[in-house]
């Protein structure tokens, strides 16, 4: 599982408040968080064909349903089995019925990890790296320097920030969350970040601790390799 051990054991209470809040669906300006609780929080960015896991979605093979089922209980386990179940239903639907679904207006802790399950099962992703640094600086970099970033490709900042669901539109959660950039938006994203570092106040260690360098060759090592982005926030 990318970025969580398979011995790991998550637990939902339903009682937690959310660590991050943002704004409507495309909006960066109001991004709040709980940095007592947010520090620990990494970014796991890799690379991944977007077409090898949408094939799977609305297939209607039930063996593959019941492959992805184990691979997920593989990954993650529950205290609660009601949570194990619904997890699995979210998992069956999804080669049954391809989403996005009319119903779920929101993705919970469960969709997460359902789509991750869906992201790794039979590839193998390309790691950047990504993980030694934490969200906050990840944030900071985006809140920052959003308005600097030169548009269409700036939007895609977005995906690390607020997420985007396969399953729903938007996603709130206790902790993980997940997007993904098809290659031609990852292309403008990448476009768009080397322009602002055309600029060498946006680069060099001196900036934001080296971590725009970073972004930006996590960026093109997963474009050169022809594959999309996947970003998951655990």
């Amino acid at each position: 599982m990318i970025g969580v051990e398979p011995t790991a054991t998550h637990r939902w209470e339903s009682d937690a408040a959310p660590i991050l809040k943002v704004g409507p669906p495309g909006h960066l300006g109001r991004l709040t968080l709980r940095r007592e609780t947010s520090m620990s929080l990494r970014p796991e960015i890799s690379g991944f064909s977007l077409d090898t896991m949408f094939a799977l979605l609305g297939c209607g093979d039930d063996a593959l349903a019941s492959q992805l089922v184990e691979e997920f209980d593989a990954s993650v386990s529950f205290q609660d089995p009601t949570l194990r179940d619904r997890a699995h239903a979210i998992l069956r639907r999804a080669v049954h019925e391809r989403p996005r679904w009319a119903d779920l207006d929101v993705e919970d802790e469960l969709h997460v990890f359902a789509a991750l399950t869906l992201a790794k099962h039979g590839q193998t992703h390309l790691q950047t790296g990504s993980h030694v640094w934490k969200m906050p600086t990840f944030w900071d970099f985006i809140l920052q320097n959003h308005e600097q970033i030169p548009k269409p490709g700036r939007k895609y900042l977005s995906t690390f920030t607020k997420g985007r669901g396969v399953f729903a539109r938007n996603i709130k959660t206790e902790w993980s969350f997940y997007g993904y950039l098809a290659r031609p938006e990852l292309q403008e994203l990448l476009a768009a970040t080397r322009e602002f570092q055309a600029e060498p106040a946006h680069r060099g260690p001196e900036f934001m601790h080296g971590f725009a360098d970073e972004l930006v060759e996590w960026l093109g090592m997963i474009e050169s390799n022809e594959k999309d982005l996947w970003f998951f926030c655990y």
